[in-house]
């Protein structure tokens, strides 16, 4: 399980950025030289990124600074929060932080690996693990509070106090099944399990027996245990669809304000660029690549916000609308 929180930087009534695409480029360009210790840094894990693999390159460290500007990659710190007595999880956080927004991610690795079947005891579980604590303060289902990390920028790139307004949350949560017949309407049930809600969206994945499912702020991903390593996969997929969606989280909040700070229009079209991309699996052409998942195009459209896209996307690009 993961839970997502996002902010948007703002400076007065319009959206505010550290820094201007030269300034990006540059900061880029230094902590490819910065000791891996930095508070934020390039956001390479130490196992090979599939994520970064598949929008970059498998030489994706290597790639020039052209193509990593052009692909607005994302700063990232992560770190572990100890477990509590309460929760009996394995907790994890992550943080991405753009020159335009912040997204910070908790990981949950459930200890318990019993079956959820029956699913008034999988509510209970569900609703008991969101509403359990973080020792970084509130509970599971806030998200990792923006105070809690160090370092955060403080100004934006004139120089005015820079403010952190919420732009949204998320709840990912990813599991095998035993080999449903009907794996969409596996994941439709599973996302309710948050809220009661009805699921709006599902969406068939190339991969045998598997889907996604949308409804409100909540994410259901089901993959069939007997696929050869599902465990492995589905732990895989998992952090590839947290980090792709607090990646599309950031970029999402350019799309949907009209006032942009001085320097920040590059990154707002940029922005639209890339998310439309994404939506249509279509290779970005400074990259020759993209993550081609379903999982965005389920996001975005489930976000109601191609209208958005579209209105900052070049009429060389297809509308998605």
């Amino acid at each position: 399980m993961t839970v997502g929180r996002t902010w948007r930087f703002t400076s007065g009534p319009s959206a505010a950025s550290t820094h201007d695409r030269s300034g990006y480029r540059n900061r880029i360009n230094q902590l490819r030289q910065a000791a891996p210790d930095v508070d934020f840094g390039l956001p390479w894990p130490e196992y090979r990124s599939w994520f970064w693999t598949y929008m970059l390159n498998g030489d994706y460290r290597r790639s020039r600074s052209h193509n990593l500007v052009a692909a607005l990659l994302p700063l990232t710190r992560r770190g572990s929060l100890p477990g509590t007595p309460e929760t009996c999880f394995e907790i994890g956080y992550e943080a991405l932080l753009h020159p335009f927004a912040l997204t910070t991610l908790v990981h949950l690795q459930l200890t318990d690996t019993t079956s959820w079947s029956n699913p008034g005891e999988a509510y209970e579980r569900l609703h008991a693990t969101l509403c359990g604590p973080l020792v970084a303060g509130g509970q599971v289902r806030d998200g990792l509070p923006r105070a809690w990390l160090t370092n955060l920028p403080a100004t934006d790139l004139s120089g005015d106090p820079l403010d952190f307004r919420e732009a949204g949350r998320f709840t990912l949560v990813s599991g095998l099944h035993q080999a449903v017949a009907d794996p969409d309407a596996l994941a439709a049930h599973l996302t309710p399990l948050f809220d009661g809600t009805t699921a709006r969206r599902t969406e068939r994945l190339r991969t045998d027996r598997s889907a996604l499912s949308a409804t409100g702020d909540n994410i259901g991903f089901v993959l069939p245990h007997d696929l050869p390593r599902a465990g492995q996969r589905a732990r895989c997929l998992h952090q590839n669809y947290a980090t792709m969606l607090g990646y599309v989280q950031n970029l999402a909040t350019l799309t949907q304000t009209a006032a942009v700070a001085a320097g920040q229009w590059w990154f707002q079209q940029r922005a639209a660029i890339i998310l439309n991309h994404l939506c249509r699996r279509e290779k970005l052409p400074e990259t020759g690549s993209i993550y081609q998942s379903r999982l965005p195009e389920l996001w975005i459209r489930h976000r109601g916000i191609t209208g958005a896209i579209d209105r900052l996307t070049p009429p060389s690009v297809p509308a998605l609308a």
